[in-house]
């Protein structure tokens, strides 16, 4: 079982702040996978993901959203 697939949301440490929108991890891994692959399709062939909250759960997400998409095109580079 991977970590997106555990209920969890990647916001916690500062999920009662008001206006914070938390989400699950696996909407945040398939969000992030769609955004990618759109800038794939449209010719990126770099790209540098960044996370400003640096938690467990945010991280791991990006990472399971990314995984696939540069396994499947050894010339992309996603930092």
């Amino acid at each position: 079982m991977s970590s997106t697939s555990k209920i969890q949301r990647v916001c916690r440490t500062i999920r009662n702040f008001p206006g914070t929108v938390s989400l699950w991890a696996a909407t945040f891994a398939a969000a992030v996978r769609e955004v990618v692959q759109e800038y794939v399709r449209h010719g990126a062939r770099r790209l540098a993901l960044y996370s400003g909250h640096a938690e467990p759960g945010q991280l791991e997400a990006l990472r399971e959203a990314v995984v696939p998409i540069v396994d499947a095109d050894p010339a992309l580079i996603v930092l």
